[in-house]
């Protein structure tokens, strides 16, 4: 079985339908409010997620957005926001590196939901300011005291 076919096998038991593609898996996922198309291929010596965020950062945006991506990517352990210049398209990257080792499936589960917990936390901020005139640096204020919250309650539901 290729890791593409393990990773595959993975999602498909924990009930993540895919798209089936030779080089590539492809899925979607809800990033609290945002859909997002997930892409996972194996690079040189790495397993790399994608999450495709749903917007193209019109021309005059991309500063601020350049902006916030900054503010968001600041302190992340585990993958970054990018954003191709030329066309604005909005991403967050992060990739585990494998060398001659099998990840495990803890690993792999891991690495993806990071991805889709970042994109949640970021992502709804991230799209604010390419899509409307709200300030980077308040968005992403916003989004980390919104986290925090969400965070705090869950922490005191528990107790």
């Amino acid at each position: 079985m290729t890791p593409l076919d393990r990773i595959r096998a993975l999602l498909q038991v924990d009930g993540v339908p895919s798209q089936d593609g030779r080089e590539e898996i492809c899925f979607l996922t809800k990033c609290q409010s945002l859909s997002v198309t997930m892409r996972i291929r194996l690079g040189p010596e790495l397993v790399l997620v994608m999450a495709q965020l749903p917007v193209f950062a019109p021309i005059y945006r991309r500063p601020a957005l350049c902006e916030a991506i900054a503010r968001a990517n600041f302190g992340l352990y585990l993958g970054n926001f990018e954003m191709d210049l030329d066309d604005g398209e909005l991403r967050f990257k992060s990739s585990l590196p494998v060398n001659d080792a099998e990840p495990s499936d803890t690993q792999i589960r891991r690495l993806i939901s990071n991805s889709v917990g970042v994109v949640a936390h970021y992502g709804p901020a991230l799209l604010d300011v390419a899509c409307t005139q709200l300030e980077p640096a308040t968005a992403i204020e916003k989004a980390d005291a919104n986290w925090k919250e969400l965070h705090r309650n869950r922490t005191v539901a528990r107790a």
